[in-house]
């Protein structure tokens, strides 16, 4: 059965909020906005991000310090280890400012135009070693272009406190090595989570939501709830996308 479209955010939002998650780890941080995001909503957050560049820019950004946001340098990963990190530089509609530039522990696929790298060593971390001290239940909010499978595989000793998941997956390789959507959903089933509902857009490179068997066994009609509300979202916003590109051709 097809997964519904819905605001995918949203409903991660609300899910942690509802699930009574007391930590979100942003993984893959970017610029920081989900981060705030999750913030705003009352959510204590520690965010992750690899690039040194992102990482310099969110560190001295003064909205993240004054939202009391973690920060961490460091890949999330299968292994407690120093790997290196392919910050994309080609000049190409993908690169902008190496803040805004995308990048991934994997090397991206040739034939994108995003074949010039500059790497650099960072560490890498396993979820359930550097969140193994904190109590109560997690949300994971994971981009990482297309390193998910690994970072689910960092995750195993955390499962039972992990109430819900967001992940961004692929349908087709982007990155070399990487692992398709289909094993990510495989290994996050066999860790127990189902998956929910997915974001808008394309069906090569999109956002799925999962929630943990246990919360979905014990919340099962709240679940419903929010999955309605972000689907109300997403429909709204899809009209109103509609209604003001007829208006510019009318």
């Amino acid at each position: 059965m097809p997964l519904p479209r819905v605001d995918n955010e949203y409903l991660f939002r609300r899910l942690a909020v509802r699930l009574g998650a007391t930590l979100v780890c942003d993984v893959g941080a970017f610029d920081g906005t989900h981060a705030k995001r999750f913030r705003r909503a009352g959510l204590r957050v520690i965010a992750f991000e690899a690039n040194p560049h992102c990482f310099a820019a969110l560190a001295s950004d003064p909205s993240i310090d004054a939202a009391g946001i973690h920060l961490v340098n460091a890949a999330a990963w299968n292994k407690q280890e120093t790997v290196r990190f392919h910050v994309v530089t080609s000049a190409d509609k993908w690169r902008g400012s190496p803040r805004t530039s995308i990048g991934s522990v994997l090397a991206r696929v040739p034939g994108y135009g995003l074949e010039t790298y500059e790497s650099v060593a960072v560490a890498a971390v396993r979820l359930d070693g550097v969140l193994a001290a904190e109590i109560g239940p997690l949300a994971l909010w994971i981009d990482v272009e297309g390193a998910g499978y690994e970072v689910i595989e960092g995750i195993a000793g955390l499962r039972e406190r992990v109430c819900a998941i967001n992940i961004e997956i692929e349908t087709q390789t982007f990155w070399q090595q990487q692992r398709l959507g289909a094993d990510v959903v495989a290994a996050l089933r066999g860790l127990g989570f189902t998956p929910i509902a997915r974001g808008p857009g394309g069906d090569l490179q999109f956002d799925v939501v999962f929630v943990n068997d246990r919360w979905l066994r014990a919340a099962r009609f709240t679940i419903r709830a929010c999955i309605a509300e972000a689907f109300t979202r997403a429909t709204a916003s899809a009209l109103r996308g509609r209604l003001r590109r007829w208006l510019r051709s009318a």
